[in-house]
């Protein structure tokens, strides 16, 4: 099974981040249109619709972490503020900045780095 990438394209060669074990769930971004609507006041009550700048298109994933290692690599990128490649197990790419990322650790007797994480991205043109 193909592996996600994180990569990174700011040191001017790309530096590609593999990830141990796959995200367990994924949102592909999709479009967010910002729209209006309003009836006029004419007899017939048509509807306008008001068109804005779409928001922001976001994805978002999920998964585990299960070892010291993973727990640390994972941690550096995505305390990344700029923008970083990803690459799912499709082979589909998105440029991505990190909006926000949570890892809740789940206790395990024979492991101390067991968390879930979550991540949230803004997808960038």
């Amino acid at each position: 099974m193909a592996k996600w990438k994180i990569t990174d394209n700011s040191t001017g060669t790309p530096v590609v981040w593999t990830f141990p074990i796959n995200p367990n769930a994924f949102t592909h971004p999709g479009r967010a249109a910002s729209l209006t609507q309003e009836r006029t006041v004419a007899n017939t009550g048509n509807t306008i619709i008001f068109q804005g700048a779409d928001a922001a298109t976001q994805l978002s994933f999920s998964g585990i972490v299960n070892s010291e290692t993973f727990y640390n690599e994972l941690r550096t990128q995505l305390n990344k503020w700029y923008v970083l490649g990803l690459t799912d197990d499709q082979n589909a790419s998105w440029n991505i900045v990190v909006k926000s990322y949570s890892m809740t650790r789940v206790r395990k007797a024979l492991n101390h780095y067991r968390f879930d994480y979550e991540v949230t991205a803004i997808v960038v043109v």
